[in-house]
């Protein structure tokens, strides 16, 4: 029995991951295409993505179920396993596939499927053209499912819940298959940045200008003037010991009397906002712009 269940938390968790590369292929495909036929492409494999790019919101609501049933599926076959270690194995055991579905699901298909949006939709969806075809008469059961959680969101809210990326992609390209390049180009950017981490955009150590908190405030001038960054790290004995952040107006308020010339950098710091690598950059803008934060280390 147990090996029964672990086959089918594996078998439904392959293919909820299949399907989430292929959703993300189809959003990646809409937003970067140009519609130039890729050299040495099978055109029967071409022509059948581009009919289903010609209604990808409806494609994208099916996969989205068909991901949904898979990953409960897996999720309680994963939770059955745990059941001889109680509450906390099923928790556990439920808990553990989620977080793997999590990772398999949603952030490596990003970073996978980005590096070549029309070659990744032409290798996944081809292989899902029958069951998208079997799925196409239930249709009208997933719009109104879709349509029925967004007004419980408004409701609960009493607003208009926000557009996910992939949401923006779909009605886009629904609302007009025919988006100019510019259009495109502003479609492409939003979708690539959702992908992007922190670590993918961030300054390499080496190459941080950087203050010492032992250093003066005469010191930190020059070092301002130097780099022409209004916004520095500072750093106590060596650059994994960030203390804070250095505005250069502060330095600059005080920095015509002889004293304060001398005086430590320390004294001037600021709180330092300090973020992981895995954050997502739109995320992490929309929190600087929120908070008026210009330098995050």
């Amino acid at each position: 029995m147990n090996w029964i269940l672990l086959v089918l938390a594996l078998s439904a968790g392959l293919v909820a991951t299949f399907l989430a590369f292929a959703q993300h292929a189809l959003l990646a495909a809409v937003a970067e295409r140009d519609l130039d036929s890729p050299q040495g492409e099978d055109y029967a494999d071409l022509a059948m993505v581009t009919r289903l790019m010609e209604r990808p919101r409806s494609v994208y609501l099916h996969l989205s179920a068909l991901r949904n049933v898979l990953r409960w599926l897996a999720i309680g076959s994963a939770a059955a396993l745990g059941v001889p270690g109680g509450t906390p194995g099923i928790v556990g055991a439920a808990l553990l596939a989620a977080a793997i579905l999590v990772l398999l699901e949603e952030e490596l298909p990003l970073r996978v499927v980005l590096r070549d949006p029309i070659g990744w939709a032409l290798r996944l969806l081809p292989p899902l053209e029958l069951p998208l075809r079997a799925l196409r008469s239930l249709g009208w059961l997933f719009e109104g499912f879709y349509a029925g959680c967004r007004l419980l969101v408004r409701t609960s809210h009493r607003r208009e819940p926000p557009l996910s990326v992939e949401e923006l992609t779909m009605m886009a390209a629904s609302g007009g298959a025919d988006l100019g390049v510019e259009e495109r180009r502003i479609l492409r950017g939003i979708f690539r940045s959702s992908g992007i981490l922190v670590a993918d955009i961030m300054t390499p150590r080496e190459r941080v200008r950087a203050l010492e908190a032992a250093g003066t405030v005469g010191g930190a001038l020059d070092v301002f003037r130097s780099s022409r960054h209004s916004r520095l790290p500072v750093y106590d004995g060596s650059m994994d010991q960030i203390v804070g952040v250095a505005h250069a107006k502060d330095f600059l308020r005080q920095a015509w009397e002889p004293a304060v010339q001398a005086a430590p950098a320390r004294d001037f710091l600021r709180e330092a906002y300090f973020v992981r690598q895995d954050r997502r950059i739109h995320e992490l803008f929309e929190e600087l712009r929120e908070g008026r934060i210009h330098l995050a280390v």
